[in-house]
C-alpha cells in the first residue's frame, strides 16, 4: 500500500527514464511485488487448486530483463509477521476471504470472467512458492535476501550501506525508511520512473526551480517531521484520521508539530471522535520502525537494526517492531532455509528439479501463447494455405505441387486480415512448423503423447517438438559428448522457446554462488539454468 497520496505529491520530482541508465549497477529488488504480479497472470489456475509453477514467469522475465541491461538484482523478500502490522494483516485476511467467496459464487453461477477477477483479489503468497523461487534464484546464482521482518527496511539498509545503489519497488514506504533513489513503475520493456531526493527534493537549488507549491512544502520539513507527516497521512501500520488526507495534513504540519497539530484538530467539530487516544503513542512506535527497524546484515549474517534504539524505548514498544532471533539461526533464516515461526528447517530443490520445472513452464507457456494468438496464427494459415498444404505433401514423402496463387480484385485483398509483425511472425512461423511436423506424426503413429485417442480423428499436435519422447535423448554436438565424459552433465530447458536444451559443464567450472550455504552441500555450476 505505502503512504497514501505520497507519490503523486513527489510527482515534480520524478523523471521517466530507461533501466538501462543504471548500467553496472546494483539494485535491490522488493521481491513480493513480483511474485504477486506472477500470481495475478495464473490466479485462475491457483484459485482452482490447478498445479502450475505460472507464478515464476514474472520474477524470473523481469530478472533477465535486469541481466541484459546489466543491472545486478538483489532480490529482498518479505520475512515474518511483526506486531505493529498484525491489525492490516487482519484486515487484508478478511478482504481476500470475501473476495475468495465471491469468486466460488460466480464459478457456479458460470460467470468465469467475474470469478476470474475475484480469484485475482484473493491471492497470497504461499511459502511453497517463495521456497520455489528462492531455489530457483540460487540455482540462477541470483542473490537473494530475507528480511527478518519489512522488506522495506531490509532495502533501505543496503542501500544506505553501498550493498545496492538504487531499490525498485511500487512502495512509497521505502522512502520514509530513508531510501532516497527510488526506480518505481518499471515495466518488461525497462521503462521506469525514478525519484531520486538527493538531488531534487533535499537538493535547495533545484526546488528554487519547482513551481509547485505542495512539492516546495515537503521539501522544507525536516525528516522527524516529514516522516510524521506520511504516518498521519496512512501507511501500513495506521489508517489516517478520516478527513485528513496529505495535502491537508502538509498544511498544518508546516507550521506545527505533530503533538500541536492533533491538539489543534482534536475539538474541531469535523474530528470529534475521530481521533483515538492513544493516537501520539502509536504514532511515536511506528517512528521507531522506520528509524530503527529490524534488519540482517547479509556480510555477517548477523541481526542488528538501522539505528540502535533509543534508551527511552519501553519493552511493549520494542516488542511491537518484532523479537530479535536466536543468532543460530539467523545464517539459515536470511536464506529461506529456517521459518522462525515454525521453528523448522528445509532443503532446498535439486538442480534436477528445477529444469523439470523450468520444462513444463516452456510447455505451459508455448500452449498459452498459443491459444491467446489463435486468431492470428488462423489468419496467417487462412492466407497461406497454398504453402501449408505443399508442406504437408513434402512431409508424407510426395511430390511437392506448387499451385500458383490466383489474381486477386482489390476487393478480396483488402477483406484479408492484416498480416502480422515480423516478431508475430516469427512466433506464428515457428508455431506452423510444429504443427505441420506434428499432424506427419500424427498420421503415421496412433498414440500421441502416450495416450491412444479412440473414437475420435487425430489432430496436428502444436507441441510435438517440445515434447522430449521417453527414452529419447536430445542431439548432442562432438563438444558436448567429449565434455559429458570429462565432467558434470546438467539439463536445462530453455523458458521462451520450448524446447530441450542439454549443456554440460565440466567440474573446473563449478563456482559457489556469493549466498552459498554454510556446509557447500548445494553448490552448483554457474549459470545452470540460462534464460
Amino acid at each position: 500500500m505505502g503512504i497514501e497520496g505520497l507519490l503523486p505529491l513527489l510527482k515534480p520530482v520524478t523523471h521517466k527514464t530507461h533501466i538501462s541508465t543504471f548500467d553496472g549497477k546494483t539494485a535491490a529488488v522488493d521481491a513480493s511485488a513480483w511474485l504477486y504480479k506472477g500470481i495475478y497472470s495464473c490466479s485462475w489456475e491457483l484459485g482452482n487448486g490447478l498445479p502450475t509453477h505460472g507464478y515464476l514467469n514474472y520474477p524470473l522475465k523481469m530478472i533477465r530483463m535486469l541481466q541484459k541491461n546489466n543491472v545486478k538484482p538483489i532480490l529482498v523478500f518479505d520475512g515474518t509477521a511483526m506486531p505493529l502490522k498484525e491489525q492490516t494483516i487482519k484486515k487484508r485476511k478478511d478482504d481476500k476471504k470475501k473476495s475468495r467467496e465471491l469468486a466460488q459464487k460466480y464459478l457456479s453461477e458460470g460467470k468465469k470472467e467475474q470469478a476470474a477477477s475475484m480469484f485475482a483479489r484473493c491471492m497470497t503468497v504461499q511459502t511453497e512458492m517463495l521456497s520455489t523461487l528462492m531455489d530457483v534464484l540460487y540455482h540462477m546464482n541470483v542473490d537473494y535476501v530475507v528480511a527478518p521482518y519489512e522488506a522495506d527496511a531490509e532495502i533501505a539498509f543496503l542501500c544506505r550501506e553501498k550493498l545496492a545503489d538504487f531499490a525498485i519497488s511500487e512502495d512509497s514506504d521505502i522512502l520514509v525508511y530513508g531510501c532516497t533513489n527510488l526506480v518505481l513503475k518499471l515495466d518488461i520493456e525497462g521503462t521506469c520512473e525514478n525519484v531520486l531526493l538527493n538531488d531534487t527534493l533535499f537538493n535547495q537549488a533545484y526546488m528554487e526551480t519547482v513551481k509547485n507549491e505542495y512539492a516546495k512544502d515537503l521539501a522544507s520539513l525536516p525528516r522527524e517531521r516529514f516522516m510524521e507527516l506520511c504516518i498521519m497521512s496512512g501507511c501500513d501500520y495506521l489508517d489516517n484520521i478520516p478527513g485528513i488526507g496529505i495535502k491537508k495534513a502538509l498544511k498544518l504540519m508546516k507550521f506545527y508539530t505533530l503533538e500541536e497539530t492533533l491538539g489543534k484538530i482534536k475539538y474541531k467539530k469535523q474530528f470529534i471522535g475521530k481521533v483515538p487516544e492513544d493516537y501520539k503513542d502509536r504514532v511515536d512506535t511506528i517512528k521507531l520502525q522506520f528509524l530503527n527497524g529490524r534488519i540482517i546484515d547479509p556480510r555477517t549474517n548477523v541481526m542488528t537494526e538501522l539505528a540502535p534504539l533509543p534508551a527511552t524505548v519501553t519493552p511493549a514498544q520494542s516488542e511491537q517492531i518484532g523479537k530479535m532471533f536466536d543468532p543460530a539461526v539467523v545464517e539459515r533464516y536470511t536464506k529461506g532455509l529456517y521459518s522462525v515461526r515454525k521453528n523448522i528447517s528445509r532443503d532446498r530443490i535439486t538442480a534436477e528439479e528445477v529444469a523439470r520445472i523450468l520444462k513444463e513452464m516452456a510447455l505451459a507457456n508455448r500452449q498459452k501463447y498459443y491459444v491467446e494468438n489463435k486468431s492470428s496464427v488462423n489468419a496467417y494459415v487462412a492466407e497461406n494455405k497454398v504453402v501449408i498444404k505443399d508442406a504437408v505433401a513434402k512431409s508424407a514423402a510426395t511430390q511437392e505441387q506448387k499451385v500458383p496463387a490466383a489474381e486477386e480484385s482489390k476487393e478480396e485483398r483488402d477483406k484479408k486480415p492484416q498480416e502480422p509483425s515480423p516478431m508475430v511472425k516469427e512466433e506464428i512461423d515457428q508455431l506452423l512448423r510444429l504443427a505441420l511436423e506434428g499432424e506427419s506424426a500424427a498420421r503415421s503413429e496412433p498414440k500421441r503423447n502416450g495416450r491412444k485417442e479412440q473414437g475420435t480423428p487425430t489432430k496436428p499436435n502444436p507441441f510435438a517438438k517440445c515434447v522430449v519422447e521417453k527414452g529419447q535423448q536430445p542431439q548432442q554436438s562432438q563438444q558436448q559428448k567429449s565434455a559429458e565424459k570429462a565432467g558434470d552433465k546438467r539439463r536445462v530447458y530453455s523458458l521462451y522457446a520450448g524446447e530441450s536444451i542439454t549443456k554440460f559443464f565440466t567440474t573446473s567450472e563449478v563456482k559457489k554462488p556469493k549466498l552459498e550455504d554454510s556446509d557447500g552441500k548445494d553448490q552448483i555450476a554457474n549459470k545452470v539454468v540460462t534464460l
